[in-house]
């Protein structure tokens, strides 16, 4: 029952926004990347040697290794704000066992409230 109670919701969560769509268009904004973003970054991996000896290295672009690194430290630190802290632990534990957690006299719903 649960998961057709799911499929449901996203079916029309679906619908609508196709319906939201059609009726007020879906326009699309272009955000341009910042200037001290802009450009590539050589990174130390050979992707080809040239006949006359010189190595080609791999260039990616300066913004998605940006975007790569703050996804990076943002992961770290939800892993250590749930093993490490006290609000993490009691958000460990009202998911482990809800009615031990409020047994033990913590408001579950104030915690998964801070959630």
């Amino acid at each position: 029952d649960d998961l057709r109670q799911t499929l449901v919701s996203i079916g029309i969560s679906i619908a609508a926004a196709d319906l939201m769509l059609a009726v007020w268009a879906g326009g699309t904004y272009q955000i341009t990347t910042p200037e001290w973003l802009d450009g590539a970054l050589t990174l130390p991996v050979i992707t080809a040697v040239r006949s006359n000896g010189a190595s080609v290295f791999l260039t990616y672009p300066l913004y998605r290794v940006v975007v790569l690194a703050a996804a990076i430290v943002i992961g770290v630190g939800l892993w250590l704000m749930l093993h490490k802290t006290r609000v993490g632990m009691m958000i460990r534990a009202g998911v482990d066992d809800r009615a031990m957690l409020q047994a033990s006299g913590v408001n579950v719903h104030a915690v998964f409230a801070i959630v």
